[in-house]
């Protein structure tokens, strides 16, 4: 077994070749060269780093989907509330408050809301909450971001670009997750790919409405096949942007 590693002037030797050496059976390294021991240790080291990257890009985005129905939970154990829609700018992405459904004798709607501001996490199984005080009694909140322009419902909206081409039918909202979570794409019905869902990112859209989502016309050339690859289309599509400006 490999215990360690020495390096010196002359390349690399790892103990086992040390001791090989000693006994007259091995050789050096030289020249900087990599022996066959650390190339395979350097091709194990990428293949976890690109695995690692990977899990943390399918981490990095949820559909809404997923957050729908989450459990809201205080930090005290308190099981309150699950999470019914998510309310968000459709121009800027800015997630603003997730409405409410009741649990147990209270299922159904409730009238009160949850703040983006006053949540204290959002994890893969639960959106965490300080105490019950951080929901709002009221919807006041929600129904100034649906009364908005481009409030609303976009689930089953027709995406189009500017030039009047068809992307698909909105299926779901992609949500960069984080600190500042926003809505960074679509999850659409490929309108060029019958049965085949695409995700797109969307930066600036020109229009949002509960039927139609007007997008440049460069949103249709950064498209993913999967959530994995939707952080290089969206870095894709920034990229250009900031170019055009």
């Amino acid at each position: 077994m490999i215990t360690n590693v020495e390096v010196d002037s002359h390349g690399v030797v790892d103990l086992a070749d040390h001791r090989s050496r000693r006994a007259g059976r091995g050789r050096l390294v030289s020249g900087g060269a990599a022996g066959p021991a650390a190339q395979w240790w350097r091709h194990r080291r990428r293949e976890a780093a690109n695995r690692k990257e990977r899990r943390e890009n399918m981490s990095m985005y949820l559909r809404a989907r997923e957050i729908s129905k989450k459990p809201v939970i205080t930090l005290g154990g308190e099981d309150i509330a699950d999470v019914k829609d998510i309310v968000f700018d459709p121009v800027k992405g800015d997630i603003s408050c997730f409405t409410l459904n009741g649990r147990g004798l209270f299922a159904g709607p409730l009238k009160r809301a949850l703040l983006w501001k006053k949540v204290h996490a959002l994890g893969p199984d639960a959106v965490m909450i300080q105490d019950e005080t951080a929901l709002e009694d009221d919807e006041e909140a929600v129904r100034e971001q649906l009364d908005a322009p481009g409030g609303g419902n976009v689930l089953g909206a027709r995406m189009l670009t500017e030039e009047g081409t068809s992307l698909g039918t909105v299926t779901d909202v992609i949500i960069e997750t984080g600190r500042t979570p926003k809505a960074i794409g679509y999850e659409v019905d490929s309108a060029a790919e019958a049965g085949q869902r695409v995700f797109l990112p969307v930066i600036r859209p020109k229009s949002v409405s509960g039927e139609m989502i007007v997008v440049p016309d460069d949103c249709a050339d950064f498209t993913a096949g999967d959530l994995a690859g939707l952080a290089a289309a969206a870095e894709g599509l920034r990229r250009r942007s900031r170019e055009e400006e």
